[in-house]
């Protein structure tokens, strides 16, 4: 703790002052446990969390993070950590050290809030029910977000933008924003996923997925010009993006809006069944796992059979082959919506149950009816 605080007094002595006086990092933030994307993870119960990576797993496929607050019987952890004051403190000198441009006390003490945020949304509406600021406790958080001099602030606003839109308090965060004049609404966070650096244009689309599944009024917003717009391509340019996190991003947003939009037909009408289908097919290991999912759901509906037919069996196919050793994959390859609805995952599955039984004696070509 001492040589951290040596390291924090010579980059930013005012950040640094805060967090002794409140006991440092491990007296706010709770702890967090790591966990194995082995055969014990169950696909029903984190695929939210799987589909919706974190900055803290995008550079670990193998292992994901979770908060000591989503585990029973570890209350003692956490029950004295981020008290109101201790966190009304931090908002409030957050702020002062954004107003002053003091950008590496920003950076540590907009970490402490983006941290808390992504642990519980209780956390969440502690910070944005601060009072006696200069200015709204959402437009401190999201300073960062709204101006160009400071990479670093920006990636960490955006972040904690993204855990803010978790909760009771979206849909009052969405509105806020709505509200905005230009330049420091959610069109700014928009144009970010084109940006060239590679972690903001992940950081956005995944504000983008929480935007679509917090509110109507969210999903509306992104559906207001239509899906042929600059913004959609970009987006859809995305599934196929150098940076596999940021493929997986571009999946699990799609996955939050497609199935539940009225345009879905517009989608459908301009081929971008084929093109997720090509990102599944084209993205290795649990990169992939959104796109498998949406697949999934997709498949449910029925004017859809026909189309998905033969990409998605080839696809199920494929996936199981090459990740056959994780068990949550090979789920999501043969979801159960699709196994019930869909005659095209019928015969994915079939495939899928006879490879796995045969090896690969038999071609990729050779057909089994569905049994």
């Amino acid at each position: 703790m001492a040589a951290g605080f040596r390291a924090l007094d010579a980059l930013c002595p005012f950040g640094a002052e805060v967090l002794r006086q409140l006991g440092g990092v491990e007296k706010i933030v709770p702890p967090m446990f790591w966990r194995p994307k082995d055969d014990n993870v169950k696909l029903e119960d984190h695929a939210e969390r799987l589909c919706l990576s974190d900055d803290l797993e995008t550079w670990n496929v193998e292992v994901y993070p979770i908060s000591v607050r989503d585990v029973s019987g570890w209350t003692e952890l956490w029950e004295e950590k981020a008290s109101g004051a201790a966190v009304a403190t931090i908002v409030d000198r957050l702020e002062k050290s954004l107003l002053s441009r003091d950008w590496f006390s920003a950076h540590a003490l907009g970490t402490i809030t983006c941290y808390l945020a992504w642990h519980h949304p209780e956390y969440a509406t502690l910070m944005l029910q601060t009072e006696d600021l200069d200015n709204d406790p959402l437009t401190i958080l999201t300073f960062g977000a709204f101006q160009i001099t400071n990479k670093t602030s920006c990636r960490i606003a955006v972040r904690t933008l993204s855990h803010l839109l978790r909760g009771p308090s979206a849909a009052s965060v969405v509105t806020d924003l709505l509200e905005r004049e230009e330049g420091s609404n959610l069109d700014a966070v928009l144009k970010m996923v084109g940006s060239p650096d590679p972690t903001l244009r992940r950081n956005a689309l995944v504000v983008c997925a929480r935007l679509a599944e917090a509110s109507t009024e969210g999903m509306k917003y992104l559906l207001k010009d239509g899906i042929k717009t600059e913004f959609w391509h970009t987006v859809r340019q995305g599934m196929l993006h150098e940076e596999k996190y940021v493929r997986k991003a571009t999946g699990a947003f799609l996955r939050a809006i497609i199935p539940k939009c009225l345009e879905i037909t517009d989608f459908i009408a301009v081929d971008w069944l084929d093109d997720i289908v090509a990102y599944v097919a084209d993205t290795d290991g649990e990169y992939r796992l959104p796109g498998v999912l949406l697949l999934g759901t997709l498949a449910t509906q029925e004017s859809l059979w026909q189309k998905l037919e033969d990409a998605y069996a080839h696809v199920a196919l494929k996936f199981v082959l090459r990740d056959s050793t994780s068990a949550y994959l090979r789920a999501a390859a043969a979801h159960p919506n699709v196994r019930e609805r869909a005659r095209s995952a019928c015969l994915a599955l079939v495939f899928v149950r006879r490879i796995l039984d045969w090896g690969l004696e038999r071609p990729f070509g050779t057909n089994f009816a569905p049994s």
